[in-house]
């Protein structure tokens, strides 16, 4: 045909509008008055739907009509639009993730919303609908993900930690990319320089089950003079902690709605009697374990949600971090007090991190870490709440690549020793590295899934591979 390039195939689509090709038969809407987030074609519905971040307009389904040029569009309004939408025919339902934080669930013919799903924190960028499970995978800005049942509209699980948590990873000139694989029960996922496959397990029915929903954080709780037992406590996404007997698996205590119907998200024990669980709703509460009594609530997000990853105990103090750059802390004239409920203290250093703190890790005396989303690492005194040295991946040569902290682990042995590793942390991309806290400098890193390789500068590990 005339316009059209043989060696390449090519199409002008300036051709395709002014009506070149006799085969070709365009039919438009102008259903949106902002930027078009997303266009789908329903076979099933023989539609085209779109969506759009305003409130009016914002999902509207177009329809062809005989021999004409213009559609016949329906328009679905949300409050602050929709970013994103997915369609399933086997389920003929259209969801919606939308600005709001909300995930909504509509019927093509009826203009309401036949469910609205909530628990997201920050706005919702992905929705993928598993029409063989009747499952709705959604993430959000925060890189959270949740697991739903249509059916029920209830949140089965809440995943973080998949994607990478660096600055401005969703909407970065590379974007996140999901694409769900139904036949296979898998999520492929690319963020950054990272393609992920994500495995969905098989449906198990007739199982045993410790908690009704997905378990979040477990503690080891030792023998002491006030716990007569060995004990574990286990804490899940239904805002459970219960308290089993380790040599027997017996279940001790329970405390039901801890955090309300906001799931748990971290957890710590400080000896000899106490339990501090954090939540998604930015509270954290001390328990006693003995009576399961909450003493105090400490409000870390100021009466807001944030989301907590870790809680530590350290000397008088109580400090938690996940969802800012500076460390939220509440000191022992505040923890003494008669006040029931608590608002965090400042820090007495300046503010280290560029990204937000992902996790962090004390020991006694003198030892306190804490590691951002962007793979800086900085190292305090605790007690003057001062900076004494940064770790940064991006200016050591030693560094094969750069990725968020998600987890670290002080060597106690090796603390005292200045030419040893005290310091092992490791993060989404597979990177384990070994740091040395009193020079700074990583001594040895290796990939996980390259174990037998190991770059290294001195021979440290081999002097002490006694700890």
């Amino acid at each position: 045909s005339s316009g059209i390039n043989a060696e390449y195939g090519e199409v002008l689509y300036e051709k395709i509008l002014a009506g070149a090709y006799d085969h070709v038969k365009v039919v438009t809407h102008r259903g949106h008055s902002g930027w078009t987030r997303k266009v789908m074609y329903a076979p099933h519905l023989d539609l085209i739907i779109s969506c759009s971040t305003t409130s009016t307009n914002s999902l509207v389904l177009g329809m062809k009509e005989k021999n004409k040029t213009q559609m016949r569009t329906t328009a679905f309004n949300v409050p602050q639009g929709v970013n994103c939408f997915d369609y399933n025919p086997n389920m003929n339902i259209i969801a919606t993730g939308d600005v709001d934080l909300m995930v909504r669930l509509w019927n093509p013919y009826v203009k309401k919303p036949v469910g609205v799903l909530g628990g997201h924190m920050t706005s919702v960028t992905h929705v993928i609908l598993n029409g063989s499970r009747g499952q709705l995978i959604s993430l959000s800005m925060d890189k959270t993900f949740r697991i739903w049942d249509v059916q029920r509209q209830a949140c089965l699980q809440r995943l973080t930690g998949i994607l990478a948590k660096g600055p401005d990873v969703l909407y970065s000139p590379v974007p996140v990319s999901l694409l769900f694989d139904e036949p296979k029960n898998r999520l492929i996922m690319s963020s950054n320089n990272l393609l992920s496959i994500m495995d969905m397990k098989p449906e198990m029915k007739d199982r045993v089950l410790s908690h009704e929903k997905p378990i979040t954080c477990t503690k080891y709780i030792g023998r002491t003079k006030q716990i007569p037992f060995n004990q574990v406590a286990s804490a899940c996404q239904g805002s459970t902690i219960t308290l089993w007997n380790i040599d027997t698996g017996q279940k001790l205590k329970q405390i039901q709605n801890a955090h309300g119907e906001s799931e748990i998200t971290a957890m710590v024990i400080d000896l000899p009697s106490k339990l501090l669980s954090g939540s998604s709703d930015g509270s954290i509460k001390i328990w006693d374990i003995n009576t399961t009594a909450c003493h105090r609530i400490l409000q870390a997000g100021r009466d807001g949600p944030v989301d907590i990853l870790q809680v530590l105990c350290i000397k008088r103090r109580v400090i938690a971090v996940g969802w800012s750059r500076d460390v939220c802390v509440f000191r022992d004239k505040q923890l003494m007090s008669s006040d029931f409920t608590i608002v965090p203290d400042e820090w007495s250093g300046r503010c280290e991190h560029n990204e937000d703190i992902m996790c962090a890790v004390y020991r006694a005396p003198g030892h306190l870490a804490t590691a951002s989303a962007d793979g800086e690492i900085v190292l305090w005194n605790p007690n003057s709440e001062n900076r004494v040295m940064k770790l940064e991946s991006r200016s050591n040569k030693v560094m094969k690549t750069q990725c968020t902290v998600e987890n670290m682990l002080l060597l106690d042995k090796r603390l005292d020793q200045p030419a040893a590793a005290g310091l092992l942390t490791c993060g989404q991309n597979g990177w384990v590295r070994f740091w040395n806290m009193d020079s700074g400098a990583c001594e040895v890193e290796t990939s996980y899934y390259s174990l037998n390789s190991l770059t290294s500068h001195s021979n440290t590990l081999q002097h002490h591979d006694n700890t």
